[in-house]
């Protein structure tokens, strides 16, 4: 299943929330919305800095992941998102007809 790195921001409301349930309800409520939709939280950081918020996110396919990006955004459970599809090493390592498509470090 595609993986997805997930960097988030906290707008007022979804600060009051975790403030209020505490990081680990934040993360059942995050949890259930990704399922409705058949996606995996396999991990959830919070942070300082910029973004608040690091997730990875097993997806079946962009559609999925950008039901669960909605179904966090709308209810107040997240601010704003950024989601970006990963790539394995497997994956990169495939032949491709464009090698280019797969920049290394």
């Amino acid at each position: 299943m595609p993986k997805y790195l997930v960097r988030g921001s906290l707008s007022l409301d979804p600060v009051k929330g975790t403030l209020k349930e505490g990081g680990t309800k934040r993360r059942e409520a995050v949890s259930k919305a990704a399922e409705s939709v058949g996606a995996k939280i396999e991990s959830i950081y919070y942070a300082f800095g910029e973004d608040d918020v690091f997730a990875i996110v097993d997806a079946p396919d962009n559609v999925s992941a950008a039901a669960v990006s909605m179904s966090v955004t709308a209810p107040g459970l997240a601010g704003s998102t950024q989601w970006y599809r990963s790539l394995s090493r497997l994956e990169c390592s495939q032949p491709r007809s464009d090698p280019s498509a797969c920049a290394t470090n």
